[in-house]
């Protein structure tokens, strides 16, 4: 047999016959939704705090873990291996690196769980979890196993029972209790692998993960041994636990239901993982993929199809906040037509800003006041003060005797359209793609534009625009990069409409070719030049399009060949400058 990739839909229909007849195996995934970090969130969080405090730093500096600062990290612990010495750092993405960077963050096990408290603290049941609790009422959901720590499957079945005394809970402390659980088919029961929060015992440390408590491991491998398995927000990182997983296999007739493990669409299992699935698979037992969004998005799914849901659950739930549930992406295409998009990654853009701290009016007001100074500095009003980009002492000319700080850019800034931040960083992208270029940028209402210079038309740069060919209507054309508007002595220019958005947890770069004319007060000449702008951009059709994009990313990028490249607004100074690496290779779309 082989593993078999599942969608949501396909596994849904599954449970709907075999739900009491399979466990869940929770991890640190399933609870991202609720506001707590993930292994992977928190293991980054300790390296930072570790390479902040060894190394002096300013923590607020490397608030925002883009690439370049995870690598600059990264490094940091590199430079410290050694070799075959156990007590290096772990390589990155290797399994221990989660308790490894823990330990060495809090070494005591009082502070390591100060820490996992104030994580919690805010937690609170999420609909995803509420419909857990909802399908344990319903018997559909009878045992789960989890690694981690808080208590939102007992907080959300306390809601959905109105008890607290429904869920049977064996944790660490009260080890004893598991087996006879699962034996008994005291449902629902809970098994917390690694611990509570509230614990004298969490399992965090290398040492601490290496051996399973002994009485939940039996009750572990006892529940491996009777029921199926849905393994959802975890990762397989945890030695112990997959020994019992491989353990178990060597039993006569493990997972009887079959084997379900949940992976974000177009993720991967880790290679242990898909060992094990397929060592499963061998051994005859019905072993699955399932690919998910997450974690809420699968049991909102899950509870749409099931019938018989009591009146007062449905209540719970409808007062719950609900999760916009993923719409899958049809399938990777393999035919014609290809469909070019028009926007390019930014891989990599700027985590901080420069911070003046003052009182030094509105946006308005600074604004004039860098104009007046002449001042090279980019910058707007943030509450805590002047939030900016360029040399520092172009902002002492401005904001004089002022303290200096640090202001983190995040990635939600990218998320909304009027975020002044996000006008910061656009600006200062269109600072690095025009400085010392043939081109100027401007910026009208909302808007931005980068133009070429008036001044420049014919600038060895502006080459694969000036030399452009293309057909138009069966007719060759020879593309004009300005001209005046008919009747008139209003000039215009080819330009770049420019916007930064993020998708799908990445940031893009869009660029949309179009034609700026000269600013003009006269209404009849508006109208004029409304209608220029609209006929030329009408015949500017899919294969012209598609040159002139072209054209435009070879002049931006100053090559045809490069993958990416690194752009900065100011260059060398003294202050903090805004860098940006961006692809040149926009997306494409096949026909199915």
């Amino acid at each position: 047999m082989a593993v078999t990739t599942l969608q949501t839909a396909e596994f849904i229909r599954i449970f709907s016959l075999r739900g009491q007849n399979i466990a869940w195996f929770t991890g640190a995934g399933a609870s991202v939704a609720a506001g707590l970090p993930s292994a992977y969130d928190m293991t980054w969080d300790f390296k930072r705090s570790i390479f902040c405090t060894e190394q002096n730093t300013p923590i607020s500096q490397y608030s925002n873990l883009t690439p370049g600062i995870k690598s600059k990290i990264q490094s940091y612990f590199n430079s410290q291996r050694t070799s075959n010495n156990p007590n290096d750092p772990p390589l990155e993405d290797s399994l221990d690196e989660y308790s490894y960077y823990f330990q060495r963050a809090y070494p005591d096990i009082a502070l390591r769980s100060e820490y996992i408290e104030r994580k919690l603290a805010n937690a609170k049941p999420t609909y995803g979890y509420k419909v857990m609790a909802v399908l344990m009422r319903m018997s559909m959901l009878r045992f789960v196993l989890t690694t981690n720590f808080d208590r939102l499957i007992e907080d959300a079945a306390a809601l959905a029972y109105e008890s607290t005394s429904k869920l049977h809970v064996a944790s660490i402390d009260n080890n004893y209790q598991g087996l006879p659980y699962i034996q008994g088919q005291r449902t629902p029961a809970l098994l917390k692998l690694h611990g509570d929060f509230h614990s004298l015992f969490m399992k965090n440390t290398v040492e601490e993960l290496q051996q399973q408590d002994e009485k939940l491991r039996l009750a572990f491998k006892n529940t491996c041994e009777n029921y199926g398995f849905a393994f959802i927000g975890y990762s397989g990182r945890d030695n112990s636990i997959m020994e019992v997983l491989e353990e178990a296999l060597k039993t006569t007739s493990p997972f009887p239901a079959g084997i379900f493990w949940f992976v974000r669409t177009g993720n991967k299992v880790i290679e242990r993982v898909a060992s094990f699935l397929e060592a499963a698979s061998t051994k005859g037992v019905s072993t699955y993929l399932v690919e998910i969004e997450s974690f809420e998005e699968c049991f909102s799914s899950i509870i749409k199809f099931l019938q018989n849901v009591p009146e007062d659950s449905k209540k719970l739930l409808e007062n719950s906040n609900r999760r916009l549930i993923h719409q899958p992406i049809a399938n990777k295409g393999k035919h014609n037509p290809i469909l070019r998009l028009n926007a390019l990654e930014i891989k990599d853009y700027p985590s901080i800003a420069r911070l003046i701290e003052c009182e030094c009016g509105n946006t308005k007001e600074i604004l004039e006041a860098v104009k007046q100074a002449k001042a090279n500095i980019l910058c707007i009003r943030k509450q805590q003060g002047v939030v900016g980009f360029g040399d520092d002492r172009e902002f002492d000319r401005v904001f004089p005797k002022n303290r200096k700080s640090i202001y983190p850019i995040e990635e939600k800034h990218f998320s909304f359209d009027d975020s002044s931040i996000k006008n910061l960083v656009t600006e200062a992208l269109l600072n690095a793609l025009t400085r010392n270029r043939p081109l100027r940028w401007i910026r009208k209402r909302s808007n931005y534009y980068i133009v070429l210079d008036p001044r420049q038309l014919k600038h060895k740069e502006l080459d694969s625009l000036n030399n452009l060919t293309y057909s138009s209507y069966n007719k060759p054309v020879k593309h004009a990069t300005n001209g005046y508007i008919p009747d008139t002595r209003l000039q215009w220019v080819d330009a770049l409409h420019i916007t930064i958005t993020r998708k799908q947890k990445s940031i893009y770069l869009v660029l949309e070719p179009t034609i700026r004319v000269a600013r003009v007060l006269d209404t009849e000449l508006r109208f004029k030049s409304a209608a220029f702008v609209k006929e030329a951009m009408a015949k500017r059709l899919n294969g012209p399009y598609n040159l002139i994009l072209q054209a435009w990313i070879e002049i931006l990028f100053g090559s045809k060949t490069i993958q990416e490249k690194s752009f900065y607004s100011f260059g060398e100074l003294s202050g903090i400058d805004a860098s940006f690496t961006i692809s040149n290779v926009t997306s494409f779309s096949r026909y199915l």
